[in-house]
């Protein structure tokens, strides 16, 4: 004799586990919509085709390197980046911006000028961006920091 068991959900049970799968299917609609919108937007802003973009989805990560617009600074690069990271929440956003000239940093009495902290914050970020070491270069430096650059 062989007895089989089956559940068979009714009322209540049966509208739950509908709703929850609706449910479901939407949120992963949703989030194939959010992916697809963040690739536009990447390759929009960077001028280049949807393909060209990088898209890490289990981590949250997209990146896209940006081609040359004329007239921009690393601050428009840096400015287009935060706004695309700032619609895609619980994304880590890159832009790498082309090789453009760094902006101009000033330094008095070994510090940096507080007129010019937000260029080495760009710079910082061109680095981090790049990936490439920064170097820096000046008049000598006199007294005690002389050759300590």
């Amino acid at each position: 004799m062989n007895v089989e068991q089956l559940k068979v959900e009714t009322g209540e049970d049966a509208n739950s586990a509908e709703l929850a799968a609706a449910k479901m299917q939407e949120q992963v609609q949703q989030a194939e919509i959010q992916v697809t919108r963040l690739r536009e937007n990447l390759a929009l802003i960077a001028g280049v085709s949807v393909d060209d973009v990088t898209l890490d989805t289990s981590r949250r990560r997209a990146m896209v390197n940006a081609k040359p617009l004329p007239g921009a600074s690393l601050a428009f690069y840096y400015a287009l980046e935060q706004r695309v990271a700032a619609r895609a929440t619980n994304w880590t956003i890159k832009l790498q911006p082309p090789a453009i000239a760094l902006p101009d940093l000033m330094i008095a009495d070994g510090a940096v000028v507080p007129a010019s902290s937000r260029n080495l914050d760009l710079i910082v970020w061109a680095s981090d961006r790049i990936g490439l070491p920064l170097g820096m270069t000046g008049p000598p430096r006199t007294g005690p920091w002389q050759g300590m650059l």
